[in-house]
């Protein structure tokens, strides 16, 4: 066999939401606990099991037994024993932090400098948990939710304006004049370090907006009131994605997923630098040194079309892709050299190969070995893959 049926785990987070997961799963959740995401890959916090003929054993243990079997040459070699990404279905009832991913160079140094600082791995104030880097695509299940990147200059200066009060025009101002990157920075780190008495009055001020912004601002200051962190919906893109289109995030983009059930892949890293709206470890000079200050209208990733029923959402990195696969029929598929994980959304779905076949039904996943030349699928429904490129 060189296709299995996967068991994964689910993280319980207190913005998770009580129903999503569950009834995508087809499960129930009698203890009312909120289910965050539900993690398929091979990272060490809660690698998947793999159902063989022998039994059920870790992910982790399966790919040690023949990596370049399960993974692919490439994958194997550029990789080492591990695969390189991270799919996940997550499900937000409530805001996540806001905050962003480093790139490689500063995780790489951001993990040497805490080690050498002797802090923990699993200690409150690291940032660094690893030296990778942690990239990611969201793409809605449903209406998804979320900020993403700084807006555009003039947009920004719009809706402080609105607001009003004088106490922060000079900062306006000098933003307006500027217009660049650095002129950004400073007024992004004015807010952050505002003092109490006034950041509760510009807040207070930017809940009386009509809007989403003004809505969304609302209930961020009902969950985390005197945050700065409340501010994000007139600084960030506040976006919502209709089913199907996806959010790309590269390195230094402050952003925060906010309501809504979505696929997520990313690089396997559990990298986080956080700016408010959260009870865990903020560290402002540190987010301030990895952010890209380029205000710039958010970029809609939508897929394009790549044969047999299936869409590719392209992104310039080398530790994943995914892929949405709509079946109506019946189609072959070539496996080339890399390891995939299925994950079925939607429908019901025959995959046959050179060894086997499985049914795969709607919250279901399966692991594709690298070493599996092809696969036939019948039925109708909806796959999403994620692979290494």
């Amino acid at each position: 066999m060189s296709i299995f049926r996967l068991v994964n785990s689910v993280q319980e987070y207190p913005w998770g939401s009580k129903t999503a997961i569950p009834g995508f799963l087809g499960i129930s959740n009698a203890a009312e606990k909120p289910q965050a995401e539900l993690w398929m890959g091979a990272h060490p916090k809660a690698p998947s099991k793999v159902v063989t003929p022998e039994g059920i054993v870790s992910l982790i243990d399966h790919i040690k037994k023949n990596p370049e079997g399960v993974l692919g040459r490439k994958v194997a070699k550029t990789f080492g024993q591990s695969i390189p990404f991270l799919f996940k279905v997550l499900a937000a009832e409530e805001p996540l932090s806001i905050q962003a991913h480093p790139s490689k160079s500063q995780a790489e140094e951001g993990f040497h400098r805490e080690n050498l600082q002797g802090i923990p791995l699993d200690a409150f104030q690291r940032n660094y948990r690893d030296s990778n880097h942690k990239p990611e695509i969201l793409c809605a299940l449903e209406s998804f939710w979320a900020l993403r990147g700084f807006r555009p200059f003039d947009e920004i200066i719009k809706n402080f304006r609105a607001i009003g009060g004088d106490y922060h025009l000079s900062l306006l101002d000098s933003l307006d004049k500027h217009r660049d990157p650095d002129s950004l920075k400073i007024f992004y780190k004015s807010i952050l370090s505002m003092d109490p008495e006034e950041l509760n009055r510009m807040i207070q001020m930017a809940g009386e907006l009509r809007g989403d912004a003004g809505n969304w601002i609302r209930r961020l200051k009902s969950k985390y009131p005197g945050d700065p962190g409340v501010l994000a919906p007139l600084y960030l893109n506040l976006v919502k994605l209709k089913t199907g289109e996806a959010l790309f995030l590269k390195a230094g983009v402050l952003h925060a997923y906010l309501e809504g059930t979505g696929v997520e892949l990313m690089a396997n890293s559990d990298n986080v630098l956080r700016g408010g709206l959260t009870k865990k470890h903020v560290d402002i000079p540190e987010l301030l040194k990895t952010l890209d200050y380029h205000g710039a209208s958010v970029q809609i990733c939508k897929p394009e079309a790549s044969g047999r029923g299936t869409e590719i959402y392209l992104t310039p990195v080398p530790d994943f892709q995914l892929a949405r696969i709509r079946l109506d029929g019946e189609g072959e598929f070539p496996v080339p050299d890399t390891l995939e994980i299925l994950l079925c959304t939607a429908g019901e779905i025959i995959i046959q190969w050179d060894g086997g076949s499985l049914p795969v039904a709607k919250g279901q996943s399966l692991l594709v070995e690298a070493r599996t030349e092809k696969y036939h699928l019948r039925g109708k429904g909806t796959l999403f893959r994620a692979a290494a490129p």
